[in-house]
């Protein structure tokens, strides 16, 4: 053993120092445990008193809000790809519990939430709607559904949104006309655009 290493109390072990969590009582300024061990001892602790260790939490959090949030805030920086992973797995394994809850939140702050997503839509206008496109063309049926349900929900919205898309319709056309006349180029390219909304249109009726 040297000066940089200590041997854990638990596993006996001989560790670098850096693997000890600090302990300003002990003369070394080190547990006696190693990392290693305490995270197994408090894995251990959680299973057996899951909601004693939540309050125990809370009580914390409550008692030193800005601490926390800094050390929760140094923690997400530190470890992102771990972080990301877990929400993968809690999502796939909790998707009704995840839902519920999101329902629950958009109830309680439907305005602050229709402002969260306007400005996210705002400032990731191209990327949003990629995404939906892939989502449409991966789940051609299930999108069909949702349009269905929402039409019959909102049969006058719904219709208001089709004389919208029948006036942008018809003006892209008048303004083919004009342009097929003075530029081809941009003839082609308009014609494209209105196919793009025929077979969207065309999507909608099924």
């Amino acid at each position: 053993m040297t000066e940089s290493e200590k041997q854990c109390n638990k596993c006996l072990a001989f560790k670098p120092l850096g693997e000890f969590n600090n302990d300003k009582s002990r003369k070394d300024g080190k547990r006696a445990e190693c990392r290693c061990c305490m995270n197994e001892y408090q894995r251990k602790r959680y299973v057996a008193n899951p909601e004693k260790y939540k309050e125990t939490q809370r009580q914390h959090y409550a008692a030193n809000p800005e601490k926390s949030r800094e050390s929760n805030r140094q923690y997400r920086a530190a470890n992102p790809e771990k972080i990301n992973r877990t929400r993968r797995q809690y999502r796939a394994a909790n998707p009704e519990k995840i839902n519920e809850a999101a329902r629950k939140r958009r109830a309680a702050n439907p305005e602050k939430i229709n402002e969260y997503e306007r400005q996210r839509y705002a400032a990731n206008r191209e990327k949003i709607k990629e995404s939906e496109r892939k989502r449409y063309a991966a789940n051609p049926e299930k999108k069909k559904e949702y349009q269905r349900k929402r039409y019959a929900a909102n049969p006058e919205k719904g219709k208001e949104s089709s004389r919208k898309h029948r006036t942008a319709h018809r003006h892209a056309r008048n303004q083919s006309a004009v342009i097929n006349a003075q530029d081809p180029k941009k003839w082609e390219l308009l014609q494209s655009k209105l196919k793009a909304m025929d077979s969207t249109k065309t999507k909608e009726k099924e």
